[in-house]
């Protein structure tokens, strides 16, 4: 009975020990699909048209929106997925430079009113995930004045939509 329970015991410390692991091995799949992502951004909500050429719509009428376009290069576009609700597919951009993409998210607002479309980063399914798990608590943040406002709560994905 004893050798019993030494061996459930060894091998629930095994279990503990490769969940933990698979957790570190997600967590740094993640950093590194992040990384992949850093030059991209969404265009969300763009209509699309029958034989569309979605890199002449982003060089022509996307990217002039945001200053100087002979200055900014994309190096990829295309329509991502299938779009949902009636909804347009996003259109995905991969810049050539990350300093491009970040002028893109810090003008976005300005360069993007009056559209029917916007800009988001380009986030993995984990970190779509952790976002949309916030956004309850901002958006309960941000309409109660008697809460403080944490550090946490300033994204832009909130930000650009309810304001």
């Amino acid at each position: 009975m004893a050798d019993i329970l030494s061996d459930h015991t060894n091998f629930n410390t095994k279990i503990t020990q490769l969940e933990n692991a698979l957790a570190q091995k997600n967590e740094d799949i993640n950093k590194l699909e992040r990384m992949s992502r850093r030059n991209n951004f969404r265009i969300v909500g763009y209509p699309m048209s029958q034989g569309e050429n979605v890199e002449t719509i982003v060089q022509n009428e996307i990217i002039p929106l945001f200053g100087d376009s002979q200055e900014m290069v994309v190096e990829r576009c295309h329509r991502d997925g299938r779009g949902a609700n009636g909804r347009p597919p996003h259109i995905l951009v991969r810049c050539l430079s990350y300093r491009m993409k970040v002028n893109v998210m810090k003008n976005r607002r300005i360069a993007l009113s009056g559209k029917d479309y916007f800009v988001v980063d380009d986030l993995t399914k984990t970190d779509l995930a952790e976002r949309k798990k916030w956004a309850g608590q901002l958006f309960s943040a941000v309409l109660d004045p008697f809460l403080p406002i944490r550090p946490f709560l300033s994204l832009y994905w909130f930000r650009d939509r309810v304001l």
